[in-house]
């Protein structure tokens, strides 16, 4: 007896969106994503499904977002604060930046392309955390717009390092990954 559902199993010439399910792996995905049965009301799968997806992305968003600079005594110390974090994240990222600008130039191409594109990313950066400084009151704007500038150079940094910096054979990255 198949531990599937009949209506999991492939019969011949079955298509969904247009794709024919032919092996044993579109027959999990098709069970999973497309089975009605799945999220009938009072399913267990149904619930133990969504408790796992969850608590798997509760972790991923808690060990992302950690606070920076949460325990500060006043205001003075928590602007010291936030901008010693940035400038932190800005000598990483021009770390990944010179390194992949040097990527350009070993490989015999131009580093024009990156360097143009991160002229551009520069003035997104300045235009989105103005805004969200912009729209706040009170020293909460100032916390806002600075994380925002710490969440974008690492999302920049991280970038630069998937695109310049690793290879899509085995080899070693030529920076660690930054988000480690």
């Amino acid at each position: 007896m198949s531990a599937w559902p009949r209506s999991a199993k492939l019969q011949p010439g079955n298509h969904h969106h247009g794709v024919r399910q032919t092996s044993n792996v579109h027959t999990v995905k098709k069970f999973l994503i497309f089975n009605p049965t799945v999220y009938e009301k009072n399913n267990p799968y149904k619930y133990l499904c969504v408790s796992v997806f969850v608590l798997a992305n509760h972790a991923v968003w808690s060990a992302q977002h950690e606070p920076v600079c949460a325990n500060m005594n006043d205001y003075k110390e928590e602007a010291d604060c936030l901008s010693t974090q940035i400038d932190l994240k800005i000598a990483k990222f021009k770390s990944y930046y010179l390194a992949a600008q040097k990527q350009e130039v070993l490989y015999g191409r131009t580093s024009d392309e990156l360097i143009e594109s991160q002229e551009i990313w520069e003035k997104y950066l300045r235009k989105h955390c103005d805004y969200l400084y912009s729209r706040e009151q009170g020293t909460a704007r100032i916390r806002d717009s600075e994380e925002c500038q710490m969440r974008l150079y690492d999302e920049r940094t991280h970038e630069i390092w998937i695109s310049y910096l690793t290879f899509l054979d085995s080899s070693k990255p030529v920076l660690p990954d930054p988000k480690k």
